[in-house]
C-alpha cells in the first residue's frame, strides 16, 4: 500500500503542478510553490494521502519536506501540521519528548502567523490566542509568556476572541496577580476586558455553551483571586472617580463590579 501511494503521488505530481500553477499575478507562482514546484507537488500529495487516512507517522516526514520547499502553499498545510503534532503530544510517553513536540507545535503556529497572519478570519490575533492557550496548557512555568500572547490576541480580536482564549486569559491573570506580577488595577482591567467580550457574545448568542462556561469561570476566578476585596476595590475606584465621574460606561462597570463583589454597603 505504501509503494502504491508513492507511485500515485509521482504520477499525480504533474497534475498537481498544472491544477495549482495557474495564476494571473506575477510572482505568485514562485511564492506559493517555493524553490521547486514539482517537488512541492510530489511531497504534498504523499503527505496528504497519509494525512487523510490519519496515518500521521507516515505523513509527517513528507509534510516536513513540503513546508521546507513551499511553506506558503496553503494555510491548511500548517493547520494540519498543528493537528498532527497535537496528537503526537497527547501520545508522548515522557516529559522530554513532549517538550520537544510542544516546541514544534509553537513553531508551527509562529510559521502560520509568518505566512498567513494577514488572513481576515484566522490571522495573527486568532493564532496568538491559540499559541497563548497552548503555552498555558503545556508549559506550566510560562504563565507570563502565555499572558503576553493572550493579551495581544484579545487586543486584536476584541469581541471576535474565542471563549477559551478569554477563559485562559483570566486564569493566567489571576495566577500572575497571586505571584505578585500583576497589580490590582491590571487584573481588574483584564476582568473587565474578559467580561466585555463575553457579554457581547452572549448578547448575540445567549445560549452559547462555551461563552456561558467562560462567564462562570471568569467571575468565580476573579472573586477568588483576592483582588475583589471590598477595601481594595473602593480604594481603586475612589482614586479614579474624580476623572471618570461623568463617564456613564465607567460608572456602570464600577456598579456591576461592586455588586458582584458584595461591596454595596459603602457610601
Amino acid at each position: 500500500m505504501k509503494h502504491l501511494t508513492l507511485i500515485l503521488a509521482l504520477m499525480t505530481g504533474s497534475l498537481f503542478s498544472f491544477a495549482y500553477g495557474q495564476s494571473d499575478k506575477p510572482g505568485e507562482l514562485t511564492d506559493k510553490f517555493g524553490t521547486d514546484k514539482d517537488a512541492c507537488g510530489r511531497n504534498y500529495t504523499i503527505y496528504y494521502e497519509q494525512y487523510r487516512v490519519k496515518n500521521y507517522d507516515e505523513a509527517i516526514p513528507f509534510w516536513q519536506k513540503t513546508i521546507e520547499i513551499c511553506p506558503a502553499f496553503s494555510s491548511s498545510l500548517w493547520k494540519n501540521g498543528e493537528k498532527m503534532y497535537r496528537q503526537k503530544i497527547s501520545l508522548a510517553e515522557n516529559p522530554e519528548e513532549q517538550k520537544v513536540l510542544v516546541d514544534s507545535l509553537l513553531w508551527i503556529l509562529d510559521q502560520r502567523i509568518l505566512y498567513f497572519g494577514t488572513d481576515l478570519k484566522y490571522g495573527k490575533g486568532y493564532l496568538l490566542g491559540k499559541k497563548g492557550v497552548a503555552v498555558a496548557k503545556f508549559k506550566e512555568d510560562a504563565s507570563s509568556e502565555a499572558y503576553k500572547y493572550l493579551k495581544e490576541s484579545t487586543n486584536i480580536e476584541q469581541i471576535n476572541s474565542n471563549a477559551d482564549v478569554v477563559l485562559v486569559l483570566m486564569k493566567t491573570s489571576a495566577k500572575l496577580y497571586s505571584a505578585g506580577e500583576l497589580s490590582e488595577i491590571e487584573i481588574l482591567q483584564d476582568y473587565e476586558l474578559c467580561k466585555q467580550i463575553i457579554d457581547e457574545n452572549l448578547l448575540r448568542k445567549p445560549g452559547d455553551k462555551n461563552f456561558n462556561t467562560a462567564n462562570d469561570y471568569v467571575e468565580s476566578t476573579f472573586l477568588k483571586s483576592g483582588a475583589a476585596d471590598c477595601d481594595v476595590l473602593i480604594s481603586l475606584f475612589s482614586k479614579q472617580f474624580p476623572d471618570q465621574k461623568s463617564d456613564i460606561n465607567w460608572i456602570s462597570k464600577v456598579e456591576r463590579q461592586l455588586k458582584i463583589s458584595g461591596c454595596t454597603e459603602q457610601d
